[in-house]
């Protein structure tokens, strides 16, 4: 897939404005929004170095970056690592500016970048510049807010409604440049055909509680119209009374010329393994940022009529979701259940190595998702929030198939 991004900061000028920066290199696949913090003059130099250090990591790389696999979880992991390396790299740069007296103390900048690699996106990020994907004309928030306010609102003290405005929305928790070193948020994504993410700066973000407008930008953003997108976001924030730097980097996802069928085809695939997640209770109460989560350490296997795909008394390691197909659950050569597309089984091998209960085959051809048990224990491991709710969910799953089979008893 071809993915093309423009940007601009403040009232249109382009690369730097005051205390902001972007980048936006669409030869490396690399787009970037930083924020400067510390003061006007101090800012601008941590944002402006801050886009510099990137742009040089990732140009320095632009040779292995073209050798990387990303579709291999090899490729994935270094690629990620590189993120956060150009990253961390940058807060190093700033911190030691900062200390020679070319800066001033307590300067940093937020930096949110997005590195593209064939058919994936990878985020890295520091601060509360922000980026959105926009897909099928819903806006969903892939970046998580460093900042006192995002504290407040997740443990209850601060409800949504009181959140404009709040004075700890500008206080971070997190930024690059404050110390040598930063802990960097980081994730991969799915390209689908159509997909529009948008970076952008707290100027913007906050005046995005009603996010109606800037969906109807993106929804008529396409290859040919993206380059007024940016300063038409931007003008959204001006006439909302938005006073701070103001950045905007667009980025719409295209098909490659002589490849737009196989596109399409790996598109319509993803589309469906999020349809299969979201019609499940174990994931319904997931954000999208979380789905896309799940999405990654996601095998997608194609079964012919009559495949054994678990087998009664042998140890299971893996969750099975049925995209499409039907498969009949036995024990003890006795029919127990059929299943059909939105069921899942083998939940309670994520938790354990005990033999399977019963045996499931397919009776038609059948693609199935599969989660196993060591993607999983790695998902949880990186994300303790997720784990926290997926494993709450399959407890509830394991709780209402308790109560089922104590029921049939009770009937026998």
């Amino acid at each position: 897939m071809k993915v093309r991004g423009l940007g601009v900061t403040d009232r249109g000028s382009v690369r730097r404005s005051n205390e902001d920066a972007i980048v936006c290199r669409e030869d490396i696949g690399l787009f970037a929004v930083c924020d400067g913090m510390g003061g006007r003059a101090a800012g601008e130099v941590a944002s402006r170095l801050a886009a510099e250090t990137v742009e040089r990591f990732f140009l320095e790389r632009r040779a292995e970056m073209a050798a990387v696999d990303a579709a291999s979880e090899a490729g994935q992991a270094r690629i990620l690592e590189w993120v956060r390396d150009a990253i961390v790299a940058a807060s190093t740069a700033i911190h030691e500016v900062a200390r020679s007296g070319q800066g001033r103390g307590g300067m940093g900048t937020t930096t949110t970048l997005a590195v593209v690699k064939d058919d994936r996106m990878f985020m890295g990020h520091v601060g509360d510049s922000r980026l959105y994907l926009c897909r099928d004309g819903e806006l969903f928030q892939l970046s998580e807010d460093h900042s006192h306010l995002a504290v407040l609102l997740k443990i209850g003290l601060v409800s949504p409604a009181e959140a404009p405005g709040h004075p700890a929305q500008a206080q971070l928790t997190r930024a690059v440049g404050l110390q040598p070193s930063v802990e960097v948020d980081t994730m991969a994504v799915d390209l689908v055909l159509g997909d529009l993410f948008l970076l952008c700066s707290d100027g913007l973000s906050r005046y995005m509680d009603d996010d109606a407008p800037v969906r109807e930008i993106l929804r008529a953003t396409t290859d040919a119209s993206i380059a007024p997108a940016p300063a038409r976001l931007i003008q959204l924030a001006v006439d909302a009374g938005g006073e701070d730097n103001i950045s905007a980097v667009v980025m719409r996802v295209g098909p490659d010329a002589g490849r737009e069928r196989r596109d399409a085809e790996r598109a319509a695939q993803v589309s469906l393994c999020f349809d299969a997640l979201k019609r499940l209770a174990l994931f319904r109460n997931l954000s999208m940022k979380e789905l896309m989560q799940v999405v990654d350490v996601l095998q997608l296997e194609v079964r012919d009529a009559g495949d054994t795909v678990i087998r009664e008394g042998e140890a299971g390691t893996s969750l099975y979701v049925i995209v499409d197909g039907d498969l009949e659950v036995t024990r003890g050569g006795k029919r127990l259940a059929e299943l059909g597309a939105g069921s899942h089984f083998g939940e309670m091998s994520l938790l354990n190595a005990r033999p399977r209960s019963a045996s499931v085959v397919t009776r038609s051809p059948s693609r199935l998702l599969v989660l196993e048990r060591e993607r999983f224990a790695r998902l949880l491991r990186g994300n303790a929030e997720l784990g926290a709710k997926l494993l709450l969910a399959i407890a509830r799953v394991l709780s209402q198939r308790l109560d089922e089979t104590s029921d049939l008893l009770g009937d026998e």
